[in-house]
């Protein structure tokens, strides 16, 4: 059994053969055959794959945060095949070990400089520590599969690199996720599935906005919403960058059935093929500005305007996918279609963003004195939003009602009706009814009866 020295300058004998992992100068990595790790430090003449015999004396010696075991290393006697291990996630397990990690995103190059330090991103998203400790020579910024020995410096997991091989950067990124449906309101439950057409690529999704990795929800089977939830999704496979983020809406009608129709216009930045729809060209690179643009999905109308020295509102893509960021000075008009013979009333505006506090953000710092597309006299207000911080959208929903028009609102129709019950209802201008009216103009109905009131 693999004994371990517990205190500096105690003494093991070795009964059993190691396998050398990488040896670099004095440093040596081994496992023995129940894969527990240990680094051994002195002269020695081996090499990877190298298999130490048992039979001598190690003594512990300590330097920093190091544990390590000198002694009169003996010849290695043979040499194996040794697999390094791939690892999604480096721990505290893998000290001492020889690993490779696949797909790990280098911003920057590397130090050529011995024993600097630098970062990099694995494709589960974790930031990983690197030290060129083993002095090689300095690679370009992209991505890796990286061979490195597993340390400890200053009581963190550190990395240090024994070879690097560069990944083609054209098939590295794993394909973007496909939820479906996409951005529906459903009465009841709704049942989503997410796909992705890589091969063995493995799913994680989260419900509340947030952007999912390894530590999310896994996808095994369909998931059934019985809430509102804004579902986004990321997709690992090893050898791979992870996917972009794939991301959809889904809201619970509570509201009761009313006469009007009731529509959705969902205004999604998050989709390069739903901006071709809505008109917009996507720079693949950088800021699409869209100040001046009229952007229409269904019957309503978004105006993206910025006032004098303010920044443009523009559409960003980035590696988390694309988004609408706006500044302050910016400004949202959203107006209903005016050629139309239809009334419309606004009922919700959910805006959907990234770096926002919650699921459905009702809540960002913007402001608007209305609500409704209709004013009391029958025209169509537009509803405007003054854009007061830094905001990223993905999504926006806005949820109307239309109704049929039937004539100027100022005409009062009378009716005749027989043996008609005293019942008193009140309808708004759009034609929906009202069962607790406020202040406002209505019409009131009662036995056969309509008139234009003033609640007060």
């Amino acid at each position: 059994m693999y004994v371990i020295a517990s205190t500096k300058g105690e003494c093991v004998y070795v009964d059993f053969e190691l396998t050398v992992e990488y040896a670099h100068g004095k440093n040596v990595y081994v496992v023995d055959k129940y894969d527990n790790a240990t680094l051994l430090y002195g002269n020695n003449n081996y090499h990877g794959g190298d298999v130490i015999p048992s039979g001598w004396v190690a003594e512990r010696n300590d330097s920093g945060n190091r544990v390590s075991y000198t002694g009169e290393f003996p010849a290695a006697t043979s040499t194996t095949v040794f697999t390094i291990p791939v690892v999604a996630e480096v721990t505290n397990s893998d000290i001492n070990r020889l690993i490779r990690i696949e797909a790990v995103n280098l911003d920057t190059d590397t130090p050529a400089e011995s024993k600097v330090s630098f970062t990099g991103t694995a494709n589960t998203g974790e930031v990983l520590s690197f030290r060129n400790a083993f002095s090689l020579g300095s690679v370009a910024a992209g991505i890796y599969d990286i061979t490195a020995a597993v340390g400890i410096n200053n009581g963190n997991v550190e990395l240090y690199p024994t070879a690097y091989v560069r990944l083609n950067d054209d098939n590295v990124r794993v394909v973007t996720p496909v939820i479906s449906p996409r951005n529906v309101t459903f009465t009841d439950y709704i049942d989503v599935t997410i796909t992705c057409e890589t091969e063995d690529a493995v799913i994680y999704y989260t419900l509340d906005g947030k952007n999912p990795d390894i530590n999310s929800h896994k996808y095994t089977h369909t998931i059934r919403l019985t809430d509102d939830a804004f579902v986004k999704a990321v997709a690992y496979s090893m050898g791979m960058k992870r996917s972009n983020v794939a991301s959809s809406v889904f809201m619970l009608n509570k509201r009761p059935p009313v006469s009007a129709t009731e529509c959705i216009s969902p205004f999604d930045f998050s989709d390069e093929n739903g901006l071709t729809q809505m008109g917009i060209d996507i720079q693949e690179s950088g800021n699409t500005e869209v100040a001046g643009r009229n952007i229409s999905v269904g019957e309503i109308t978004l105006i993206l305007n910025k006032s004098f020295g303010a920044e443009s509102p523009s559409l960003v893509n980035e590696e988390d996918g694309l988004s609408l960021q706006l500044a302050p000075g910016n400004q949202m008009t959203f107006i209903p279609d005016t050629d139309s013979d239809y009334a419309y009333s606004i009922r919700d505006i959910t805006f959907l963003g990234r770096n926002i506090s919650g699921i459905l953000y009702r809540n960002l710092p913007l402001t608007s004195d209305r609500w409704y597309s209709d004013d009391e006299d029958g025209t169509r207000t537009p509803v405007v939003f003054d854009i007061d911080s830094n905001v990223e959208l993905e999504i926006i929903e806005v949820s109307y009602l239309k109704t049929e028009e039937s004539g100027s609102s100022s005409d009062i129709e009378i009716l005749e009706t027989e043996n008609a019950q005293p019942i008193v209802k009140y309808y708004n201008m759009a034609g929906l009814e009202i069962h607790n009216p406020v202040s406002g103009i209505y019409i009131r109905e009662c036995s056969g009866r309509r008139d234009k009131i003033v609640v007060k």
